[in-house]
């Protein structure tokens, strides 16, 4: 292979890697911008009236009555406010979804050409673009959006999927139980964006692909030579899409610290389920511990809460943090993790622990008055005698690649094994360069292998 197909298949790599960067982060932000305003009619939704009766009786007995219920206050002209407004939310449910995926080539279109009118055969691409990408945003988010409102109705039954049941316990006011639950749904589905936005440019090259003509045969390439070429850009394809998919969703996920603080102290105050007589998992040579699974949900809870309180201090004009509610979070964090690190052996959360989570739930979901802040903040002591806060920034968590990396080498036969481990995972990967490069012929490689 010469150097110049060489230099050219590179440059086309890296101009598939661009333009999947591009595609799949701006298919990644609409989608999300979509959510959000789905998920704002699914807001409006559960606080109305007329919800309560899908929520007695479920979706398949409560959607009639409900139905009937809207029509019977709208015979009577006692139609609570903002009814008319959610339900055209609700009717344009299919138009933000085609629009979340076809706003990307509307945009292109109109930044080619003022007014975005494109004729011949770059008109027909675009109409074709806007269907491939438009249609399955809308099915996509009518799905999502109808089966949320299932979701919500009641939300404590077991369902396929990633959505995990939730109670609404009578201790937490209306509001605060409907918006724990619809962040809820909404956190628990945030791969449907990411596996929308990974596909999103196959729906981009189908729509290119379908005019063009099946080419016409030729002569099969020498062997060894295109065979590395096509299984990387075969795995380019396939991989590079969801990585950029995953690694947006993470970056957008960072911005949702508070709600997920939220439903996951929700989850660990009220579980569906008992955890009395769990064990955690037994890894070799280390110990099992009772509470593992409590354990576990806590640290996860000390990060939220830290990661919310770097939000927080984010959105602050300079000079002015960290913010008294940044500082509550920072030290119900300490108290977390003084619990964690003292003599805490059983599966349930101590009394005086469980009402410091019970007034942060509440704090996280924006009470009415000042109390439950300044009880907080008394019982986690956030600030000292002179009102300046008590409670610093805790130090990052070690990220998974560096909690495997420990685990692995905890022993000498772990390290042993991950130093082979990475050897085997290396000598293929070495092989497959020197493919693509034309230095070894793959029959050849094939029959060694044999």
């Amino acid at each position: 292979m010469s150097m110049n197909v060489v230099e050219v298949t590179l440059i086309a790599i890296a101009a598939y890697i661009a333009l999947c960067v591009l595609l799949v982060g701006w298919a990644m932000i609409m989608a999300v911008v979509g959510a959000v305003m789905m998920r704002l009619s699914h807001d409006m939704l559960v606080e109305a009236p007329s919800f309560l009766l899908l929520r007695r009786y479920g979706m398949r007995r409560g959607l009639p009555l409900y139905i009937c219920d809207i029509s019977r206050r709208l015979r009577r002209r006692s139609v609570p406010e903002g009814t008319v407004a959610l339900h055209a939310m609700i009717a344009s449910v299919p138009v933000v979804g085609f629009l979340s995926g076809a706003f990307l080539p509307f945009l292109a279109s109109f930044l080619m050409v003022p007014g975005g009118d494109l004729s011949g055969a770059l008109g027909e691409f675009q109409d074709r673009v806007l269907l491939f990408t438009g249609i399955p945003g809308a099915l996509v988010g009518t799905w999502v959006w109808w089966r949320g409102v299932g979701y919500m109705a009641r939300p404590w039954i077991k369902r396929r999927g990633r959505t995990r049941r939730t109670l609404l316990p009578q201790a937490l006011s209306r509001r605060v139980r409907n918006s724990l639950v619809v962040d809820s749904y909404w956190l628990d589905n945030t791969h449907m964006a990411m596996a929308f936005s990974a596909a999103y440019p196959f729906f981009v090259a189908y729509a290119f692909l379908i005019p063009l003509e099946s080419p016409s045969p030729q002569a099969s390439s020498p062997p060894g030579q295109l065979a590395g070429w096509q299984f990387l850009a075969t795995l380019c394809v396939i991989l590079i899409p969801a990585a950029v998919a995953a690694a947006t969703e993470k970056w957008i996920s960072k911005r949702w610290a508070i709600a997920q603080a939220g439903v996951e102290l929700l989850r660990l105050l009220y579980p569906v389920e008992s955890r009395k007589g769990e064990e955690g998992e037994c890894l070799p040579h280390l110990a099992v511990e009772p509470n593992a699974s409590p354990r576990a949900e806590l640290a996860s809870i000390c990060d939220l809460l830290d990661g919310a309180a770097r939000r927080i201090d984010a959105q602050q004009r300079r000079g002015f943090a960290p913010h008294p509610v940044s500082t509550l979070l920072r030290a119900v964090s300490r108290r977390i993790v003084n619990h964690l690190m003292g003599p805490s052996y059983g599966a349930d959360l101590p009394e005086d622990l469980a009402r410091v989570l019970q007034l942060t739930l509440v704090v996280l979901t924006g009470p009415a008055d000042v109390g439950p802040y300044e009880k907080l903040a008394a019982l986690v002591l956030a600030f000292d005698s002179d009102g300046a806060p008590a409670a610093g920034p805790l130090p990052r968590s070690p990220g998974l690649i560096s909690r495997m990396v420990s685990r692995a080498t905890a022993s000498v036969q772990g390290l042993v094994a991950l130093v082979g481990g990475l050897t085997a995972l290396m000598i293929p990967l070495i092989a497959v360069v020197l493919i693509i490069i034309g230095k070894i012929d793959i029959e050849k490689f094939v029959g060694l292998i044999k």
